[in-house]
């Protein structure tokens, strides 16, 4: 029996169990065998079960907060004493989880047939501002491997991808004066001027019309095991803001770090993200904050806290700099404690 078919039948079965349900190709949920889940509806399940390729199979409860692997405990808990359906799990979460091996994520973009495109000499006006901005000596094997996208047109070309129609209008103005950041799902490009009379700081394009449910943050290249202790994800509003974070604060540590850009999509909708990917519990949340946005503007994150470990909240307190997009002579990050006063009156 292969993996997936080991997989297959675990869920299977718990599919099986009284009120369970398919939410989608990669999730189910079932009664809550912990906490007894929902007693007001008897019928509820909020016990969440997510099996992705290559992952262990990971439950975790959103009333009572018990997460874990579905191991022969957990299958017990919930009626199952098959024993070809348990050897399987157990067979399953060993080759996927306990090893460590397939339950580290990689979060450097989720298409995987998407090309970068070779960083070129004509292209180095844009490679030199990114250099002088944040005072990083970039090689272009780097900025590849960030997903950097220096030309529209070549990018295009190179996956054999007719422009969005949508942009037309813009597409030479993207190729001159703009640099492009390939996003975590790779359905966006964020591209950002280097030009200050373009009327558009930031242009987000689409590279496929039909998806209209592609992520549009941006995240540096990163792994992160959801098995382990402990996660640090950090956060900021734009592009420039995350990398500065990585090399000149974070010490481009990899292992266990994630460092993503909002680019408008939202901080709760970032941390959201991860939550589902199955890391509840283990995720402490780094948020390197633009100077116009208040503690206060962070309470959402704040009142999430029952899913991770906890938040810290930092400002570049250099004068005359707003915010971590900026070379490291030029950052002195200051925590800040955040206090909830959404119910203060």
């Amino acid at each position: 029996m292969d993996a997936n078919e080991m997989r297959s039948l675990v869920i299977d079965r718990l599919l099986d169990t009284p009120y369970a349900k398919k939410v989608d190709a990669e999730h189910i949920v079932v009664r809550c065998p912990i906490c007894g889940d929902s007693k007001k509806h008897h019928d509820g399940a909020h016990c969440n079960i997510w099996f992705r390729d290559d992952q262990p199979l990971i439950y975790h409860c959103w009333i009572c907060e018990e997460s874990g692997l579905v191991d022969r405990e957990f299958l017990n808990d919930k009626g199952i004493h098959d024993s070809e359906v348990i050897a399987s799990a157990s067979q399953y979460n060993r080759q996927y989880g306990r090893k460590g091996r397939s339950s580290k994520i990689s979060y450097n973009g989720e298409i995987q047939n998407i090309e970068i495109p070779k960083i070129l000499p004509k292209d180095d006006r844009k490679v030199e501002y990114i250099r002088k901005r944040l005072g990083i000596d970039f090689t272009y094997e780097s900025l590849e491997a960030m997903r950097v996208i220096t030309s529209i047109k070549d990018f295009l070309l190179l996956n054999k991808l007719p422009p969005n129609p949508s942009y037309t209008r813009v597409l030479d103005t993207l190729e001159s004066d703009y640099i492009g950041f390939l996003s975590i799902s790779k359905g966006y490009i964020i591209f950002r001027s280097i030009n200050p009379k373009n009327k558009f700081r930031y242009i987000n394009y689409r590279v496929f019309p039909e998806i209209l449910t592609a992520e549009k943050f941006y995240t540096m290249p990163s792994r992160a095991d959801i098995l382990a202790e402990d996660v640090t994800l950090h956060i900021t509003e734009g592009i420039f803001d995350i990398i500065s974070v990585f090399f000149n604060i974070g010490e481009a540590q990899v292992d266990n770090h994630i460092y993503a850009a909002v680019c408008g999509s939202g901080y709760l909708r970032v941390l959201e993200y991860f939550l589902r990917k199955g890391m509840i519990g283990n995720l402490t949340v780094n948020i390197y904050s633009d100077l116009d946005k208040k503690p206060h503007f962070y309470n959402n994150i704040n009142d999430m806290q029952k899913w991770y470990k906890g938040m810290k909240l930092f400002y570049n307190t250099v004068p005359g700099e707003k915010d971590f997009g900026v070379s490291a002579d030029k950052i002195k990050p200051k925590q800040i404690v955040v206090k909830n006063t959404r119910y203060r009156r």
